[in-house]
């Protein structure tokens, strides 16, 4: 019998205000239950972070109930900090079959064996002690889910990335009926994906894009570049599917659309033909109009195949005059500048280039706003929370709750680090808890903190100045130096006058601090005021100094 006076604790450590690292905690008595456990692509302003993820404090202060992680669908945003999260706390994973074996991928050897536990569609599963239902949605990868959770309050649902697709391009439609049947049984809170909520009308079928990928394919009159996510299984089957039927052959360029394709085709998601690929070296043998390329690189990210052919920097390509460039994803938030500046090198080397919506090589993954209302409509929940999305998105997706009937006070436009509490008689915002992100830089976790990312910002804006001097311990003399050098501020060789006064500086500075008889300390903190103010007043810039001084 449901019990009317339970609680439901629903915390948002990551998706809101943000496209990326998106994770949820739900708890009721004494268990918790983690779904997804997402990280997001760094911005530009973050030089040499890898990855950002959530802050994982509130996660280690409750891994005493948290009974598993469930899995909405396999991609980054929503798979990657799982190494993270199982580093804090061992607890079995849930999934469907594709989903957790591209989990696995991302898995490295230290948190392994990681028990991991497949389930599907139509049929329940008891997690946490709880009734749970995965249910089939459309998004841009196979297998994507909403997770129903039958609490003892009331059923907590959570619809992951979805679309509503009649024509999907693998058959399988969203399963809009059982969302019918949880809404007439009783749906106490929803969050529900705000990605597109602020477009209006219907988001478009992936098998769109077959049509559009046919069309290019047959006017291309040399070699075509396909950049997508390495996770598109879709849009990387219709690639391959496309270069079969026009006869072409393929090369797969990056790791990431490798180890997809594998995952995938082992458990029945993905056919690749037998001999349509090459390898990098047999380009030369292949004419250019029958050739394809499929590689990653579609929010401009510094090491992707596209932004090294942009840049002229691939070791094994180069971009010809009339080569078609297909960019089938749309730019997330933070990053146009960088996509622009890899259009803008792709246009120099004279390809023609197609990545707009109007150019239809890219449909979106996510519902617009015609079919969040459709579930909104056939779920009925009592309390709504948009996640997954920006502020913008999620307030558009707010008022779409409050037009269909669902009161103000019972919709929550959340933040990340926000708790709620929820019960059938009341529902509130009940604390705040830590959700700043946290940047991983190679195999440091957490010790990228702000000084870090300003000092590097600066340094890539600015460049730097080293100045060494060799001073004598007993009598302070000047030994030997100074040695000027620099990187990313000015070219040395053209620098001389400006260079003859930094010295100048540095020597009458090293002078007036053999007068003064103050510290070692003092004297690389004075080298670095006045040497700063030389360059200020020579080269209107400011770069990072690093004085050395020896005492030999």
């Amino acid at each position: 019998m449901r019990q009317k006076d339970s609680n439901v604790y629903i915390t948002l450590l990551g998706g809101l205000g943000e496209i990326g690292k998106n994770m949820s905690v739900v708890e009721w008595g004494n268990s918790a239950v983690m779904i997804d456990a997402g990280f997001k692509f760094p911005d530009a302003d973050l030089p040499g972070v890898d990855k950002v993820i959530p802050d994982l404090s509130y996660v280690e202060s409750i891994k005493h109930k948290l009974k598993a992680i469930l899995l909405t669908h396999g991609h980054a945003d929503h798979i990657g900090a799982l190494r993270y999260v199982l580093e804090t706390v061992k607890v079995p994973v849930y999934g469907t079959e594709l989903t957790l074996g591209l989990a696995d991928e991302v898995l490295p050897g230290s948190v392994k064996p990681v028990e991991f536990m497949p389930v599907k569609f139509n049929k329940s599963f008891t997690i946490a002690g709880v009734k749970t239902d995965f249910i089939r949605v459309n998004h841009s990868i196979p297998e994507g889910s909403a997770i129903a959770l039958h609490l003892p309050a009331g059923i907590v649902l959570h619809t992951g990335d979805f679309k509503i697709d009649m024509n999907p391009i693998d058959g399988h439609k969203m399963d809009l009926q059982r969302f019918g049947e949880l809404g007439l049984q009783g749906v106490l809170c929803m969050l529900a994906d705000s990605t597109n909520a602020d477009e209006p009308g219907y988001t478009g079928s992936e098998s769109e894009v077959g049509k559009t990928l046919d069309r290019i394919f047959r006017a291309a009159p040399s070699r075509i570049v396909v950049a997508t996510f390495s996770t598109n299984i879709h849009r990387l089957q219709q690639v391959v599917d496309a270069t079969a039927r026009f006869g072409k052959r393929l090369l797969i360029d990056g790791r990431g659309i490798i180890e997809t394709i594998k995952v995938a085709g082992r458990l029945g998601h993905f056919n690749l033909p037998d001999n349509l690929t090459i390898k990098p070296e047999q380009i030369k043998s292949v004419k250019p109009e029958n050739l394809v390329i499929l590689t990653t690189g579609t929010q401009g990210e510094p090491m992707s195949g596209l932004t090294k052919l942009a840049s002229s920097t691939h070791k094994n390509i180069s971009i010809r005059q009339d080569d078609t460039v297909l960019i089938s994803a749309d730019p997330i938030p933070g990053n146009e500048t960088l996509v622009s500046r890899t259009v803008s090198g792709l246009l120099k080397f004279g390809a023609n280039v197609f990545y707009r919506s109007i150019d239809a090589v890219h449909v979106s993954g996510h519902a617009s706003q015609e079919e969040l209302k459709i579930l909104l409509g056939l779920v009925k929940p009592k309390y709504f929370v948009p996640v997954h999305g920006e502020y913008k998105q999620l307030w558009f997706h707010s008022k779409i709750a409050q037009e269909l009937g669902t009161p103000k006070e019972n919709v929550f436009l959340c933040e990340n680090g926000d708790q709620l509490k929820l019960s059938n008689g009341a529902g509130k915002i009940h604390k705040k808890v830590p959700a700043s992100a946290v940047y991983i830089d190679g195999s440091t976790v957490g010790d990228i903190g702000t000084v870090v990312l300003k000092e590097r910002s600066r340094l890539s804006r600015d460049g730097f100045m080293t100045i060494s001097i060799a001073i004598s311990r007993l009598t302070k003399e000047v030994l030997a130096g100074p040695d000027i050098n620099s990187q990313g501020f000015i070219y040395m060789k053209e620098s001389s006058d400006t260079i003859d006064k930094v010295k100048k500086s540095v020597l009458n500075t090293a002078k007036e601090w053999k007068e003064s008889k103050t510290s070692i300390p003092e004297l690389k903190k004075q080298i670095k005021q006045r040497t700063s103010e030389v360059l200020l007043n020579n080269t209107r810039r400011r770069p990072v100094i690093l004085p050395v001084v020896l005492q030999v």
